[in-house]
């Protein structure tokens, strides 16, 4: 859903609501990492060495060079739609590449995920689809909100509407919205 290009087989993607600093996500393989569009620098995960270009810099050669991407819009906090956020306590290299493993819809536009970390919680997705962008609105319906499912560990919806894992996982723990499920 949420791919954007696929070239030399890479698998470029980007995810509506994502956190800062802008970027993209790659893949190639089981290797995944996420690339900073300012300067084509991965911030988090790993890509096969063959993939960097020769000088060394550490730059990808996954820099999207052939089309142009906005980045003026700021990453935005699933608990206040359109507030600009900071993830305080993170770095751009601390980023948890973590995926979604189990996702249940719940009544009043909430969600149950549990991540690859083991660790679990409900978000309320109300906020987002409260802006009414044209991409939530057949979310508005709870039964289609409830046709969830998982796409590459992140949860989606059969309208193409989708969200960043990452985001999520970093939105609820600076919330204090997850814990470790009872043993």
């Amino acid at each position: 859903m949420p791919s954007i290009a696929i070239f030399y087989g890479i698998v470029v993607r980007m995810y509506f609501f994502d956190h800062n600093p802008p970027h993209f996500h790659a893949q190639f393989g089981s290797a995944r990492a996420l690339i900073r569009i300012s300067d084509g620098q991965i911030i988090a995960g790993r890509l096969p060495t063959r993939l960097r270009n020769s000088s060394g810099s550490g730059q990808s050669t996954v820099r999207m060079r052939s089309c142009k991407i906005g980045c003026g819009r700021r990453g935005t906090s699933l608990s206040n739609a359109y507030r600009d956020r900071t993830v305080t306590g993170m770095t751009d290299l601390q980023f948890p590449m973590v995926d979604v493993v189990a996702v249940d819809a719940m009544r009043g536009h909430r969600l149950h995920l549990r991540f690859s970390t083991g660790e679990e919680g409900e978000l309320s997705v109300r906020p987002l689809i409260d802006t009414d962008a044209p991409m939530l609105r057949p979310l508005k319906d709870e039964r289609e909100f409830a046709r969830v499912f998982l796409e590459l560990g992140n949860p989606a919806w059969p309208s193409g509407f989708d969200l960043d894992a990452i985001a999520l996982y970093m939105d609820m723990k600076e919330r204090g919205l997850l814990r470790q499920p009872a043993a």
